[in-house]
């Protein structure tokens, strides 16, 4: 009984179904499933989304890829490339020193190839090279050295060479030859490299007593000429002698230096010694230091065939050089005989310096001029 009570409450409980109709639960389930399947159909779009996306961007890594292994592979290259070139360098350049210290003469002096000494030339001197032919050309008993200071002559040479340019036209007409003009400039060039190579040469022989000697005679030369600023200050004429002693560079200026300053020294000795110096003993040392420097400078000279040569070659240049100055000068003041204002162009300002000194000690030594006597007067 009782398990047909509990049948009897079951189909109670549950509804009858009608025939031909499905029942709404199952149609609820029917749209979920509906729903399901439109779910999944988006996510397989999304999928196929998803995967031409990264196709596209391995595609695209890819060809990143195959573009940089080319340029790492030529980038790789240029590399080895260089470095082989650098170890030719390298190589070539350990040649050359091998070349060099193994090119030795008899007796084991060192004898450099002549084409490296020309190269070397070539590169420190070039105006010497180009102008050698004219150097070469001149006549011994023409060569003479330069009778003003060599920077001197130099920087009037340059100078000359920019104002004859401008009057190039005006020089020319009166028979000037152009390329003379054209050359000032490399002759003064070529002068200022002949000096530097006779000041190197000079000084590569010296002794460490001449060079002491050098440097003492210097210092008194300074100390001399700072004492006579101040204690022949009212002197105009002993002034003057200061400015010929300041003049000038060079061992062979210097020792004519010490000679005038032991003259300087005994013809102002009042003067000196007002302002503490001892100019007799002075001037005595100052002769000793211009024999002790004169004599080794003259073994060092006598002994020395490279500082004969490289004088030659500066007394060539300077011969050279003041050849185009003076005929350039000449040609400048015919043609501006009549304009004072660009005839100055063409005068040389050293020995306008040199006059204008020499008038002014001739105004100063010239005795004053005595007064008439008065007449006698008449009785």
């Amino acid at each position: 009984m009782p398990k047909k009570a509990a049948a009897a409450k079951k189909s109670s409980a549950s509804p009858k179904k009608k025939p031909g109709r499905p029942p709404k639960a199952a149609t609820q389930k029917t749209g979920r499933n509906k729903t399901g399947r439109n779910k999944t159909g988006r996510n397989k779009t999304a999928t196929k989304k998803t995967a031409a996306k990264k196709t596209a961007a391995g595609r695209g890594a890819a060809k990143k890829s195959a573009a940089k292994k080319p340029a790492t592979g030529r980038g790789a290259a240029k590399k080895t490339a260089g470095k082989k070139s650098a170890t030719k360098k390298t190589a070539g350049k350990k040649t050359a020193t091998k070349k060099t210290a193994t090119g030795r003469g008899a007796g084991g002096r060192k004898a450099a190839p002549r084409a490296a000494r020309k190269t070397g030339d070539k590169l420190l001197h070039p105006m010497l090279r180009e102008l050698e032919p004219q150097l070469a050309a001149l006549s011994s008993r023409d060569v003479v050295a330069p009778n003003i200071p060599v920077e001197r002559l130099v920087a009037e040479g340059v100078e000359l060479a920019t104002v004859a340019w401008r009057d190039l036209g005006k020089l020319g007409s009166a028979g000037l030859d152009r390329n003379i003009v054209i050359d000032l400039g490399k002759r003064s060039q070529a002068l200022a490299e002949a000096q530097a190579e006779l000041v190197t040469a000079r000084s590569r022989g010296r002794t460490s007593e001449e060079e002491d000697l050098i440097a003492e005679s210097t210092e008194l030369r300074s100390e001399v000429l700072a004492a006579g600023r101040l204690a022949l200050r009212r002197d105009p004429i002993a002034q003057g002698k200061l400015d010929d002693i300041i003049e000038g560079e060079g061992l062979d200026d210097l020792l004519q230096d010490l000679q005038d300053l032991a003259a300087l020294l005994r013809a102002y000795s009042a003067a000196f010694a007002k302002v503490g110096l001892k100019p007799g003993e002075l001037a005595n040392w100052s002769e000793t230091l211009r024999l002790r420097l004169s004599k080794h400078l003259a073994e060092r000279r006598a002994g020395d065939a490279e500082t004969a040569a490289k004088k030659d070659l500066r007394d060539r240049a300077a011969t050279l050089l003041s050849d185009a100055v003076s005929i350039t000068r000449l040609t400048g003041a015919y043609v501006f005989r009549k304009d004072p204002r660009r005839l100055l162009n063409y005068r040389s300002a050293y020995n306008a310096e040199l006059r204008a000194r020499a008038a002014r000690r001739a105004r100063q030594e010239a005795p004053a001029p005595t007064p008439d006597k008065p007449a006698a007067p008449i009785e």
